[in-house]
């Protein structure tokens, strides 16, 4: 879509639709500003409940809801089977309720939440949860911890490079040096050399890690992947 944008007015295409959903890997803030201020669409994202089903954002954008006439969820530390205060990091940990025939009992995500019990905004009082990560994607980094999330704030802050694509290329949960591996927009960019020098700056500020940059055309980067749905942040070298 946004290769027609020179050519065609987005906002007149989708003006008579409501809200679109969207799922299969996280949007960067930038996009998600561009779709909802100049194409005129309301998002509305979802992600997967432990395997159980869905939890979907609703017109707060504060959250995604669990089904708990569907699944029990609980918040649980990583390593344990201990639960975690309201609103602290933990693994999701998932139960079917309505699967009666091959149902997942207290299963281990592997995805890090946020997990609060307070009714939303909306009224709705089922449970809502907020997605950190996934476990074992964090990176140390020079002493430092690092996670694909902070990484990919960073990214999209540049111009040449709002389109948030990008791989950590990791060899070992501790490094001396993050290594990554970022796609820039070839129309936006002028000097690749001057964009590298930005872009490390850039992390250097945000990040405070050393880190170590070899810049793709995006395209590039897309073809180093065969899943249609997801592109993976994280590889192995």
């Amino acid at each position: 879509f946004e290769r027609l944008e020179a050519d065609h007015d987005l906002r007149s295409i989708f003006s008579s639709m409501k809200g679109v959903a969207f799922a299969g890997q996280p949007m960067g803030q930038v996009l998600a500003r561009k779709v909802r201020d100049e194409w005129g669409l309301e998002v509305f994202k979802y992600t997967s409940a432990g395997d159980t089903g869905t939890a979907w954002e609703h017109r707060e954008h504060d959250g995604y809801t669990l089904w708990e006439d569907t699944v029990f969820p609980e918040c649980l530390e990583p390593d344990s089977n201990t639960a975690v205060a309201e609103g602290e990091v933990g693994e999701l940990v998932a139960t079917d309720i309505d699967n009666l025939a091959a149902p997942l009992i207290r299963y281990r995500s592997g995805d890090l939440i946020r997990l609060s019990k307070e009714p939303a905004p909306s009224g709705r009082t089922h449970a809502r949860m907020w997605v950190v990560g996934r476990k074992g994607e964090e990176t140390v980094v020079a002493g430092r911890a690092v996670v694909v999330s902070d990484v990919w704030a960073a990214v999209e802050e540049l111009p040449e490079l709002s389109d948030g694509m990008f791989q950590i290329i990791r060899h070992s949960p501790r490094m001396e040096k993050l290594r990554l591996r970022v796609g820039y927009a070839p129309e936006r960019t002028n000097d690749l050399a001057a964009l590298e020098l930005r872009l490390a700056s850039h992390l250097d500020s945000r990040l405070q890690v050393p880190c170590e940059l070899e810049l793709v055309t995006v395209d590039d980067l897309l073809s180093r992947t065969s899943s249609v749905a997801k592109f993976p942040r994280m590889v192995k070298k």
